[in-house]
């Protein structure tokens, strides 16, 4: 049986017609009694949609993301819409207008971009930086960054990802095999390049060591800590995990006895957290009580007036005095955030010492 090719129209004037007939359709069905006034009202909704949609992107202030799945994200197209007399009074016409939304959405991966700019712990941590750090939002990007070494990195040493200490190891972890490992070593790499690259940059770990190689480095392992984080690492077995599909999980005890958390296989420890969270606010209290900052108030037409600080910009007097109290305050808060973290694991780990059954004299 020969399959009949199918008809590619490339004549302008059928293509015209092709167009019409599709019309021709759409006012059929809107013709239609009982459905037809519906779908009127529906396919109305889109076509205002896909106008909104075009209109907002000709703004050349238009941020790079949004999400039209999200709701909220995008207030420019809401607005736009509403305008054009799509609101929730009527139903059919909004839910066109948020169908079409939502196609543009899934053509252009709008959504799927907030996905891949948040699915990772460092990502989420250097957003919460660039949102709270900086009293006087007027520091850009390089300057935030800049801040965000002594604020962030404490916490990324302690993730677990690396250990600092290990500097001829390229930070392999304890108890971990390297990303690449040799044949006749697994603490050892077959490829350092590739190593740095898939440790530092893509976040990888590498896998446990054999229990016995693992109990090497870390002494006080037993094998049911061993196993039980085995069974964490490549199960759901907790229920946090199993409700995110292994997305984000937790364990009372990773390989060296401390509490950890993975967010799409990154480790994260409470020290880690800690560590943020007092390294963001030492830098923003170090800016905002730095003599280089003024308060100004401003006169604001709708809401009278309102109080701003103002810091030195680059090149200005007192900008590298400002910059270095922000890159100061923000050791001086993770470290201690780091210390704080570490003792939660330690009086973490005593309450669960505290709850196992005493052993027989004979055990």
């Amino acid at each position: 049986m020969v399959k009949k090719k199918p008809t590619v129209v490339n004549n302008p004037n059928q293509r015209k017609a092709a167009t019409m007939k599709l019309a021709g359709v759409g006012t059929l069905l809107s013709s239609l009694p009982l459905i037809g006034k519906p779908i009127k009202a529906f396919g109305t909704g889109v076509q205002k949609g896909i106008e909104a949609m075009a209109e907002v992107e000709r703004d050349p202030n238009r941020k790079y993301f949004v999400a039209g799945l999200i709701p909220k994200r995008d207030p420019a197209y809401g607005k736009l819409i509403k305008e054009k007399g799509v609101t929730t009074k009527k139903p059919l016409e909004y839910a066109g207008a948020y169908t079409a939304r939502a196609l543009g959405d899934l053509t252009t991966d709008e959504s799927r971009k907030f996905y891949w700019r948040f699915n990772h712990p460092l990502a989420i941590a250097d957003e919460a930086l660039k949102g709270t750090v900086d009293p006087t939002k007027k520091l850009n990007k390089y300057e935030v960054g800049l801040l965000g070494l002594a604020a962030l990195q404490p916490a990324v040493a302690v993730t677990g990802a690396y250990d600092p200490t290990n500097i001829a190891g390229l930070g392999r972890p304890k108890g971990f095999k390297q990303n690449n490992p040799r044949e006749d070593d697994k603490t050892k790499t077959a490829n350092p390049s590739t190593e740095l690259f898939q440790r530092f940059v893509q976040g990888r770990t590498g896998r446990p060591l054999a229990f016995a190689d693992a109990q090497k480095e870390i002494p006080n392992l037993t094998k049911g800590r061993y196993a039980n984080y085995l069974n964490f690492l490549y199960n759901n077995p907790d229920p946090l995990g199993k409700a995110t599909g292994g997305f984000v999980k937790v364990t009372g005890e990773n390989l060296q006895g401390n509490p950890e958390a993975r967010f799409l296989g990154y480790p994260v420890s409470i020290p880690s957290i800690t560590s943020a969270v007092g390294g963001i606010a030492g830098t923003r209290l170090a800016l905002k009580t730095s003599s280089q900052v003024k308060e100004v108030t401003a006169e604001v037409s709708t809401e009278g007036t309102k109080k701003t600080l103002v810091g030195p910009t680059f090149g200005e007097k007192g900008y590298k005095r400002f910059i270095g109290r922000g890159l100061a305050g923000g050791v001086a808060g993770a470290i201690p955030g780091m210390l704080a973290g570490k003792l939660i694991n330690k009086a973490l780990a005593r309450s669960e010492n505290d709850k196992q059954p005493p052993m027989h004299p004979y055990q």
